[in-house]
């Protein structure tokens, strides 16, 4: 959930903030044009994009505040990536190919 709204998400240990686009960023009700304009480069090159905070962001039992992120002008990605700036409070484990997210406590 961003924002307690529900979204399709994938984690994305290469990307270094939370990113979505702007067509996401819309459904959920950001105002992300309030942000700050920006540049990012993506698979397909450079985009337009804005850096924002979001207020809240949940995965299961895992409630993260205030996350730096960027919306990026269109439809790519298609899915919000969960990038570092999430990671950066959860633990992540590997085993037998499955992904496991546990709170870090700081």
């Amino acid at each position: 959930n961003i924002n307690g709204h529900g979204v399709d998400a994938v984690i994305d240990t290469g990307a270094t903030v939370l990113a979505m686009s702007s067509r996401e960023a819309q459904r959920l009700g950001i105002a992300y044009k309030l942000g700050l304009p920006t540049v990012v480069a993506t698979a397909s090159g450079m985009s337009d994009a804005y850096a924002i905070t979001l207020s809240k962001v949940e995965i299961g039992g895992i409630t993260v505040s205030r996350i730096d992120a960027v919306v990026i002008e269109g439809h790519y990605p298609h899915v919000v990536l969960l990038g570092m700036s999430f990671l950066e409070h959860v633990n992540l484990q590997e085993y037998n190919n499955i992904m496991t997210l546990t709170p870090r406590h700081h």
